[in-house]
């Protein structure tokens, strides 16, 4: 831990204006901050330990790598704040808001004065800036906090290597889920888990393994917590099969859907048979529930479709009682 030059210890900080103040490195230890609203502030490397923030406000602020050890954060309200790296132990998140975006901004190295460069900004926790800390990381390379003694420099990740921005953001959203998590907000928590394992997949460097995360995991499970994705590439799968049963035998007469010798064709005589769509539907969605009755039977090339229509239904249909078990458990 980098060490603290300014510490306030056993003080009332109740309903203090912090906008837009730079806090960078400074502790706080059994102090009563509730209602303090330190929104657009810069809280990197501050540390509040045994502190009291009831509905205290960080709406918009940085917080990175900042700690919080056995705190009450009980309806504060983090939305639009920078968490990365944030360590959070012991703490109380009742009714704790934290937002869907998980932004992290730029990255942040800690240093010292003589080795910042670039366009500097000079301030103290006393002195409230000018603008929110997100504006002056677009203006400023770095930030330095003369009477806490921390210095930051601002940097950007390289063009070709935008999968960090993903990663830190998943690693944020990792440990707000684990948070909610601990705190009894399993409903909640799921919903955390999704943008993670979202932010996480578009971190991967593999093409190949992002597309597949993608296109099985997310769209169609939905990582387990979005219950209409199962449900709706099932009904997907069952119009496409419809769809392929009726103009199968267009390009092979052999193949088909057939109730005697001959397969039924969605396109006849330079017509679409509108009236048959509804036997390659009902078919179709025999197949998908894996269950077959009625009058109709594959054959040809139609069997092996058949035959690959009921995999991926069955593989669909598991997704989805897996999605509605884990739901209902965290309920």
């Amino acid at each position: 831990m980098i060490p603290s030059l300014v510490i306030h210890t056993d003080q009332d900080f109740d309903s203090r204006d912090f906008r837009n103040h730079c806090i960078i490195g400074v502790r706080f230890i059994r102090c009563r901050i509730r209602r303090t609203d330190f929104s657009g502030a810069d809280l990197s490397y501050a540390v509040f330990e045994d502190c009291d923030l009831y509905e205290a406000r960080f709406v918009g602020a940085v917080l990175y790598t900042c700690r919080f050890y056995g705190c009450d954060v009980t309806k504060a309200d983090f939305s639009a704040a920078l968490l990365n790296g944030i360590r959070v132990k012991d703490t109380d998140v009742t009714h704790t808001v934290f937002g869907r975006a998980f932004d992290v901004g730029k990255n942040r190295k800690w240093t010292t004065r003589e080795r910042m460069v670039g366009n500097i900004l000079c301030t103290n926790s006393l002195t409230k800036m000018e603008d929110p800390i997100r504006s002056i990381e677009e203006d400023f390379d770095g930030i330095f906090c003369e009477d806490t003694g921390h210095a930051i420099q601002f940097t950007n990740d390289p063009d070709d290597q935008t999968w960090r921005q993903w990663r830190r953001r998943s690693e944020v959203a990792k440990t707000v889920e684990r948070l909610l998590s601990e705190n009894g907000y399993k409903d909640r928590s799921l919903d955390v888990y999704f943008l993670y394992r979202y932010y996480a997949t578009r971190a991967d460097q593999s093409r190949i393994r992002r597309f597949v995360k993608q296109f099985l995991l997310e769209w169609i499970w939905g990582y387990g917590i979005k219950i209409l994705r199962p449900v709706l590439a099932w009904a997907m799968v069952i119009l496409f099969f419809a769809l392929i049963y009726g103009i199968l035998p267009v390009y092979d007469a052999t193949s088909g859907l057939t109730a005697t010798d001959v397969p039924l064709s969605l396109y006849e005589s330079g017509q679409i048979c509108w009236g048959r769509i509804a036997d390659f539907v009902v078919f179709s969605g025999q197949l998908s529930t894996l269950s077959v009755y009625g009058n109709l039977k594959p054959v040809g090339a139609a069997k092996f479709i058949a035959l690959l229509q009921q995999v991926i239904s069955l593989v669909i249909v598991g997704f989805g009682v897996a999605t509605i078990t884990r739901r209902i458990g965290n309920v």
